[in-house]
Parts: structure tokens; C-alpha cells; sequence
């Protein structure tokens, strides 16, 4: 091809040249469309995430994981967005992860990543497979929790008693040894506790509490709101997301 445009180039002078010139923009432009570069502009981005968050967000001998952590690296992978990871406060960071909150004009929120939600558990030598059998049994939830909000709620429909705890270790306890006939509890969480080989089962469907997404100020790094979209598409479409949640399911 070279040998071919030089010899035209040579043998027809200045009207050559500048069919020449056109023919190298019309392969330019070719080799635009149909072979991009993929790469635009670095979106460099510091996200802060809760270090005592388990299973969400955690440190582990210096190294931050958890559900969060995990698809944020994933979906940097798949974009353009160069990130940062960080868990102490008063460093300078433009994202955070949180709760999706209707109505609020501080915060501009990327796609929900998770739906939260908590789920009713209780021994594995237990009978209780429905809420019609919660009916005057005693439950536990850890204070401040939504579980405690959700207890809370159905506790006239039931009549039940509801037990509050700060540690979430007792409860687990409490409930394998039949101090108490069941808790509510966030559900990827108690997941990971049976598949640590915990002595509990879970009924019904989870309750939905709440879409996790990552937040950053208004009017602020749209570019990497777009980015982290169509990231979080792409795992998604490609299988990553559900490799991911199966390391916290099953």
C-alpha cells in the first residue's frame, strides 16, 4: 500500500498530491471508527468507604474489601476511572458509598449496585418456616438496626417480643441455643455467617431496606457517575457482578 501511494504521489505532481491528502483523511478517519482507542481522559477518583462495615466494607490485614470494594475495582476495570480506595475521613475523597435518599439535592447518586435488605433467621433445629409461626415467640435485633425497625413494625401483627442487642456474636449465639426463637438481620451478612458453618437457617424472601449506591456532591464529577454506569453495565452484562455476589451468597 506505502509503494503503491508513493509512486502516485511521484508520477502525477500537485494533482496527486492532493487526491493523496484526501485518501490519507479518509483512512484516518477508517481506522477512527473502526479501530477506537478506548482510552479516554483518566477519571482519577478517591472513594471513601466504611472500614467497620462487614461484609460491605472492611480492612483486613491493610487491605480494604468487602461487596464494595469488590465492584468497584471491577468496574474500574471496565472503564476509564483510576481509583483510589480510602477509609479515613479526613483525607480529601470525591465519592462515598451509601443509601440511596429520595428527594435529597446535595448528592448526585451513580446506579444502585445492591439492594440491601433483612431476612428473618433463626436455628437450624428450628420448626419455624413462616411469619404466621412467629406468632408469640421472642426475636432479636441489634439496636439502631433495620432489623429493629422491621421488628418493630410487625411486632402488634404478631405479638412478638423483641430482644435488643449491641453485639451481634450474642444474638447469633442466643439464637443457635434457643435463648430466642429467631432475629432479623441483614441478609448478606447472615448468608456469610451459615457459610462459615453458623447453626442457622433462613425463611421467607428478604425484606428490601434500602439501594446502595456511590454518592458524590451535586453538580460535581459527572464524568465519573457516567463512568461507574456503564461500568457497573458492563460486569453486569459480562457475568462479573454475579461472580462477585456468589463469594458473599454461597
Amino acid at each position: 500500500m506505502i509503494m503503491i501511494l508513493y509512486y502516485f504521489f511521484s508520477f502525477s505532481g500537485d494533482f496527486m498530491k492532493k487526491i493523496f491528502s484526501v485518501f490519507v483523511v479518509f483512512i484516518l478517519l477508517i481506522f477512527t471508527v473502526v479501530f477506537p482507542s478506548g482510552c479516554g481522559e483518566e477519571i482519577n477518583c478517591t472513594v471513601l468507604l466504611d472500614s467497620e462495615n462487614y461484609p460491605y466494607s472492611y480492612v483486613e490485614n491493610g487491605a480494604v474489601k468487602g461487596l464494595e470494594a469488590d465492584i468497584l475495582n471491577a468496574v474500574a476495570e471496565k472503564s476509564d476511572i483510576s481509583l483510589k480506595i480510602i477509609t479515613e475521613s479526613q483525607s480529601e475523597f470525591n465519592c462515598t458509598a451509601g443509601e440511596l435518599t429520595d428527594g435529597s439535592d446535595k448528592y448526585d447518586y451513580t446506579q444502585s449496585y445492591y439492594t440491601k435488605g433483612i431476612i428473618f433467621t433463626t436455628s437450624s433445629k428450628s420448626g419455624i418456616s413462616t411469619y404466621e409461626e412467629l406468632l408469640h415467640c421472642k426475636v432479636g435485633v441489634i439496636t439502631g438496626s433495620d432489623g429493629e425497625i422491621f421488628a418493630s413494625q410487625i411486632a402488634p401483627q404478631y405479638n412478638l417480643t423483641v430482644k435488643k442487642y449491641t453485639s451481634a456474636e450474642k444474638m447469633y449465639s442466643d439464637c443457635e441455643n434457643g435463648k430466642i426463637d429467631g432475629f432479623f438481620e441483614d441478609e448478606l451478612t447472615v448468608n456469610l455467617e451459615i457459610k462459615k458453618g453458623r447453626k442457622l437457617k433462613t425463611f421467607e424472601n428478604a425484606e428490601s431496606t434500602a439501594q446502595l449506591t456511590f454518592a458524590v456532591n451535586s453538580g460535581t464529577n459527572k464524568e465519573f457517575l457516567d463512568s461507574f454506569n456503564q461500568g457497573l453495565q458492563s460486569i453486569i452484562d459480562d457475568g462479573t457482578y454475579d461472580r462477585i455476589l456468589e463469594n458473599y451468597t454461597t
